[in-house]
């Protein structure tokens, strides 16, 4: 959302420290060649009883529509 993004950046959460912490296997994709690979590590640790979770830094500042600001 806008307000929370005027406060914190992408760069100063990571959510897939914080999830990782609870237990499961994260990664966090930046670039568009990560993803293929990213996908197939979390696949192997679900096949192995783990869940997973990625997150995928799509831009560096959000898109907002319109309407925000209005």
């Amino acid at each position: 959302d806008p307000f929370t993004h005027k406060v914190l950046g992408y760069d100063e959460v990571d959510m897939s420290k914080v999830i990782g912490e609870l237990g499961y296997h994260t990664e966090r994709v930046t670039e568009p060649s990560e993803v293929v690979l990213a996908l197939k590590r979390a696949f192997s640790a679900n096949q192995a009883g783990m869940p997973a979770y990625i997150e995928f830094i799509c831009s560096q500042f959000p898109v907002y529509g319109g309407w925000v600001g209005k």
